[in-house]
């Protein structure tokens, strides 16, 4: 897990009422690039009423009332325009007459304006077809759809497949993102979009959040953050479009794993624990004087340790996992593995389940032995027929879980089971369990 997703985790792991976040998962928004011929002229100097205000005391008619009766405006309206030009030096405000002239100021600012014409423009802005409107991406987001499926991300779903024509363009916010976000960036002003026509096609990289509930069938429910932040107009989308249904997010809850049978002295010591209170702090580490931390490890966290475990390992990591997916044993974990047997770490990676290993990648297995090839004096992967455990240990850590290690991002449709885990931090019985693992799963492989 990268430090963009495990910030995520930590963020947004509690913000939903009664339901717990199961994954987050790189995703990819349909964007298109749209050439879009518009009716533009160059921005005024002047808000629109005071621009009628300079442009009808030009063509005659200077008292306050006839201007008023022109624009089907309120008097009190063009009043405060009249005032605010004077204010400016464009109008000479004669109060006792109720009207206004032009000062060389003010008629020069009406040349202007009268100089202004509307000409074609042509832009190529965003186009979010989830949200099936107009939007502001930073290009460096954007990526080709090869490429997202590479990074295996989930590509959310479009709210239509029909051509992107002139009418989907919305004039106000075409006009707010063309003027940036001090409103001053773009000298040109849209008055009507002409023509729109796709011209490329990208993804948006974003994240999708996976929140499921403990006690019922309900569908996973989904929350999309976009440059950080979350996106309830994308959460919205993507509900209507067919949520997590089209999306192939399930929550297996109808194979769930054995209950952890742990030894009878960390049974007793996580029973007198529940019974004192937590005596661990935030980051699960025991506080001086404390020589056994036991506790409960949530699925998001499952990750979090396996990341941790791979980059703070000194002496020992031992891996128990049935199967080996590539979307998991990707370039990060490998990169990850390499450097915790070049600071020396003893590292042994279990894994099988039945007579063959169709429920791995070979690809994934492939590069594993690689690597034992390069490490032979530190790393030794060994595959055992019947590897029902789901062990991680490192240093003087201990975690048994239903948690498949290698293997929680290999399935295609995204299954994912309420799994929970248990940490034991002690020295004692990490050695144990380290010790029994080695010498029944290991040294009976010859």
């Amino acid at each position: 897990m990268d430090s963009a997703s495990e910030l995520l985790y930590r963020q947004f792991a509690n913000k939903r009422a009664g339901l717990r976040l199961v994954a987050v998962e790189p995703a990819a928004l349909p964007v298109t690039v749209v050439s879009t011929t518009v009716l533009a002229q160059e921005r005024k100097p002047l808000p629109l009423l005071e621009e009628f205000v300079i442009r009808s005391v030009a063509n005659g008619f200077s008292a306050i009332s006839e201007i008023s009766t022109l624009l089907g405006l309120e008097e009190k309206l063009v009043a405060n325009a009249v005032v605010d030009l004077a204010a400016s030096g464009a109008i000479q405000y004669l109060q006792t007459a109720q009207e206004g002239r032009l000062t060389p100021a003010g008629l020069e600012l009406s040349r202007e304006l009268a100089a202004i014409t509307p000409v074609e423009r042509t832009f190529k802005p965003h186009f979010d077809r989830a949200l099936w409107q107009v939007a502001d991406y930073p290009r460096s987001d954007l990526v080709k759809k090869s490429l997202a499926v590479d990074e295996g991300r989930v590509l959310l779903p479009a709210k239509a497949t029909k051509q992107i024509t002139a009418a989907n363009i919305n004039l106000r916010k075409l006009n707010r993102i063309l003027s940036g976000p001090d409103g001053r960036s773009q000298s040109m002003e849209v008055l009507r979009v002409l023509r729109a026509k796709a011209a490329d096609y990208w993804y948006l990289r974003c994240w999708l959040l996976v929140y499921a509930s403990d006690n019922d069938d309900t569908p996973p429910e989904l929350a999309v953050i976009v440059g950080g932040a979350p996106s309830p107009e994308h959460d919205i989308a993507i509900e209507e479009a067919g949520g997590a249904e089209i999306l192939k997010l399930r929550i297996n809850r109808s194979d769930e794993a054995p209950a952890l049978v742990l030894p009878a002295a960390i049974s007793l010591a996580l029973r007198e624990q529940d019974e004192a209170g937590p005596f661990t702090d935030e980051s699960g580490k025991s506080p001086p004087g404390t020589e056994l931390v036991v506790r409960s490890l949530d699925m998001y966290e499952h990750r979090l340790v396996l990341q941790e475990a791979l980059a703070t390992a000194n002496r020992r990591l031992l891996l128990v996992s049935p199967w080996v997916k590539s979307a998991v044993v990707d370039t990060q974990f490998l990169a990850s593995l390499e450097g915790a047997l070049r600071r020396g770490v003893q590292v042994h990676i279990v894994h099988g389940y039945g007579p063959d290993d169709r429920g791995s990648d070979e690809r994934a297995l492939r590069q594993l032995q690689s690597m034992q090839a390069r490490f032979s004096e530190g790393f030794r992967l060994v595959r055992h027929p019947n590897t029902h455990a789901k062990v991680l240990i490192f240093d003087d850590v201990w975690i048994a879980t239903s948690f498949n290690w290698l293997s929680f991002r290999g399935d295609a449709e995204r299954t994912y089971r309420m799994e929970e885990g248990v940490l034991v931090r002690s020295p004692e019985h990490a050695e144990r369990e380290y010790s029994q693992y080695v010498e029944r799963m290991l040294l009976d492989q010859g």
